[in-house]
């Protein structure tokens, strides 16, 4: 027992343990130390300096303590999850063959076999610097995937993966055989990858982002009943212009195989009530399909889909505001066009983080940051805050929610703040208004119960650099509403990255750290105008998030208009039964996207032919208007009813809103 001052008690002596005596327990394993089996003292350590041994040459020449521990964990993680082998060739033949067939799939190996005995490096063909360029960041995230874990790719490429994979690519093109005339292991053409006993589930997501394993039979004319003619399958321009969607939808499939929230795993798959068929449209102007009378979940914070529409669209909104509030000939809604200065407003961007540690759950760091905002910013700052605000010219802000995980120091939450300035800053009052934002911001960090900042990263205040508004407007958008397109900085992750390493590597750490965003992000919000700049923000764009959503397409865009000249801008192409797309479309995921790129590659025909080798009835369970294939026996289902308003209540007194009638569809 030891004494406390102020009682009576004497301290009683603790006895002394020898250098080999440490806290143990009941197996025998040290509490200091990863837990090893319980075995002897001397055969654990032996063990211990065979997993060190391999992992010596990389600790630097005077190594700190935490080195030593990191490179011991890196050792035992090396030991617990060895690299796996497997026949590279093989997997890479089988993925062949389910994109193109057996002919084609052999002249690929006959033409890599080739290469390879010529003594040259059989690398892939890119068709445009936009493939060659995600093939480097694929190299880069793989290097720094290895350098994190401290193991190599398990399954790294054979010189080379080979040409690119789209589908529609004609055999003529790919590899160097082209057409072979028997199919190796005396493969027949009804036959498939797994009778070679190479194990393809067709739920995976292809080595490529944007590239599919829908096996098209070639087709000599395409059936469209639309002027302008389709791009060439395969080409270089179909694939940059569906190379995003196809990344998000993808990325969709990965999420609802991982989530537990129930609206994220509707996404995209079950239909809104009220409709009888499931519709694919073409926008003719862009020679893309989607999906419509389809469920959204509308979450920026957790579908890629839906969060790609509304942060694009949140970025145009932003871009234009700050662009129009610099510019002193661009009119303002009042009264915004007289709190500005003459000669046009000041922009600033504001970021705030935290100190965290690899220990500290998200849902504490979170819930640290809204309070601190809230004690130095918002509801509870004081009037000291309201003079800082009049001082420096401060109308309002722009506030955005991000958040990054590091193996070094777990999650990383911040918020970038965009000011809207009365008058642009000179750099003397920028770093004024830095320190005073610092100073506040540290006070309330730790009032909320945080760390203590550190100058140099907790509050950084950004302002346009040679008064080019243009470009830092481009940056605050990019900035704030980018998150799923950016990458994390210093070896830090963004949530979809993380989504991202687990359909490639199965890590479950992935899987927890996924559980615990999701966990944690409910209820926040990710954007937030200050109350005084909302009419500002619904001048540009008064639209909800449902809206966007609903109207925009799978790039965010905004739907074109109809073009008189050349026909509508959007054409129904296809019709499905709901009892077909349940059974047979959603059976496997990847269905929906195959299906997409099948008519943009091939047209009806190409459309036609791998829906009937999914044993559906054309005519009877899909069919499209183009080849006046609709059944007859087809009805739409009459619209959901709409609860009459009660006559004896005003409308604009009702206790209750209108209800507004159920929209037509909705597009994903």
């Amino acid at each position: 027992m030891i004494s406390v001052p102020g009682t009576p008690c004497p301290a009683t002596p603790v006895p002394a343990r020898s250098g080999d005596d440490h806290p143990t327990d009941t197996s025998g394993a040290s509490a200091f130390s990863p837990q090893l089996p319980a075995v002897d003292r001397s055969e654990r350590a032996d063990r211990r300096s065979q997993l060190e041994a391999p992992a010596s040459t990389t600790l630097p020449a005077d190594p700190t303590p935490r080195d030593l521990v990191r490179q011991r964990q890196a050792a035992l993680h090396a030991a617990e999850y060895p690299p796996v082998k497997v026949d590279a060739d093989a997997a890479q033949f089988a993925r062949w063959l389910d994109r193109f067939g057996p002919d084609a799939a052999a002249g690929l190996a006959q033409g890599r076999d080739a290469t390879r005995e010529s003594g040259k490096k059989f690398a892939p063909s890119y068709d445009s610097a936009l493939d060659k360029f995600d093939a480097d960041m694929r190299k880069i995230r793989a290097t720094a995937r290895a350098k994190r874990t401290g193991i190599s790719d398990p399954t790294p490429p054979t010189e080379g993966e080979g040409p690119s994979d789209a589908v529609g690519s004609t055999e003529a093109g790919l590899g160097q055989g082209g057409r072979s005339a028997t199919p190796p292991n005396d493969l027949s053409p009804s036959q498939k990858a797994s009778d070679l006993g190479v194990s393809v589930s067709p739920e995976d997501i292809g080595d490529e982002s944007g590239t599919r394993r829908a096996n098209l039979p070639a087709t000599d004319t395409i059936v469209r009943n639309v002027d302008a003619e389709a791009p060439t399958a395969g080409s270089a321009a179909l694939k940059k212009a569906n190379k995003k969607r196809d990344h998000w939808h993808e990325l969709r499939i990965v999420l609802q195989k991982m989530t537990q929230d129930d609206t994220l795993s509707k996404c995209g798959r079950l239909p809104i009530p009220g409709v009888g068929r499931m519709k694919l449209r073409y926008q003719k102007a862009k020679n893309r399909t989607n999906w419509v009378n389809v469920r959204t979940c509308r979450k920026a914070n957790l579908c890629p889909v839906c969060g790609n529409r509304i942060r694009t669209a949140r970025g145009d909104q932003l871009a234009a505001a700050a662009m129009a509030w610099a510019n002193p000939d661009a009119k303002l809604p009042a009264p915004f066009d007289k709190l500005r200065d003459e000669k046009g407003g000041g922009l600033a961007m504001g970021t705030f983080t935290l100190k965290h540690y690899r220990r500290t759950p998200l849902a504490h760091l979170i819930k640290v940051q809204r309070k601190a905002w809230s004690y130095a910013f918002g509801r509870e700052c004081g009037k000291n805050w309201q003079k800082v605000r009049a001082r420096y010219g401060i109308i309002g802000d722009v506030r955005v929610f991000e958040t990054t995980w590091g193996s070094a120091n777990g999650w990383h939450p911040h918020f970038h703040v965009t000011y809207f300035l009365a008058r642009p800053l000179t750099e003397a009052q920028r770093k004024e208004l830095e320190q005073i934002l610092f100073q506040r911001w540290e006070k309330a960090v730790g009032r909320a119960g945080g760390y203590t900042l550190s100058r140099k990263y907790g509050v950084r205040l950004d302002v346009p650099k040679n008064g080019d508004v243009e470009a830092f407007a481009r940056y605050i958008a990019k900035e704030m509403t980018g998150l799923l397109t950016k990458t994390g900085q210093k070896g830090r992750r963004t949530p979809w990255q993380i989504a991202q390493d687990y359909a490639e590597t199965k890590n479950p750490q992935d899987m927890a750290l996924w559980a615990q965003y999701e966990d944690a992000i409910r209820g926040v919000w990710w954007l937030r105008w200050s109350d005084n700049l909302n009419p500002l923000a619904q001048h540009f764009d008064g639209r909800t998030e449902e809206e966007i959503v609903d109207a925009s397409n799978d790039e965010g865009d905004e739907p074109a208009a109809p073009e008189p000249e050349t026909g509508p801008a959007f054409i129904d192409v296809l019709g499905v039964r709901l009892d077909a797309w349940f059974q047979v479309i959603l059976k496997v995921p990847t269905r929906r996207l195959d299906a997409q790129h099948a008519f943009e590659g091939s047209g009806l025909t190409g459309l036609r032919a791998l829906l009937e080798s999914w044993n559906l009835t054309w005519g009877h369970d899909v069919w499209s208007d183009l080849d006046d294939s609709t059944p007859p026996d087809f009805r739409e289902p009459a619209p959901l009813p709409t609860p009459p308003t009660p006559h004896h209540i005003p409308a604009q007194h009702s206790p209750h809103p209108p209800t507004h009638p159920q929209p037509e569809l909705f597009t994903c």
